[in-house]
């Protein structure tokens, strides 16, 4: 079946399986949906397009700053960990990259929400 045939979820679902970059980011977006049932709870039918994040970035561009500061830092930590020889005991460097992916994401759809 053609890509173009595919529904969303099930668009990503086949380009996470089938890996690499493009895989790797659909992985990101599908777990971005996960959470935003969980997240967004109560909020009606969770539309992955039209979710309101600004509750989670109050500050604006200090926010997003902040949170992908931190996703970096821990990135960086887990890196160092790693390097010596240590493993994580929950959240990994892949885990961590997907969180990356998906909070530039979130920035970069504010910077298009505002027209920039």
């Amino acid at each position: 079946m053609a890509l173009k045939d595919y529904e969303s979820i099930e668009l990503l679902e086949e380009l996470a399986s089938r890996g690499g970059h493009p895989g790797f980011v659909a992985e990101a977006v599908l777990l971005c949906f996960k959470k935003s049932r969980d997240y967004n709870y109560g909020k009606g039918e969770v539309d992955m397009h039209k979710v309101d994040r600004s509750e989670y970035f109050p500050m604006g561009l200090a926010s997003h700053a902040t949170m992908i500061s931190i996703k970096a830092q821990r990135f960086v930590s887990l890196s160092k960990k790693q390097l010596a020889g240590g493993k994580p005991k929950f959240e990994g460097l892949r885990d961590t990259s997907l969180d990356l992916i998906n909070y530039c994401g979130f920035f970069g759809a504010s910077l298009k929400t505002k027209g920039e």
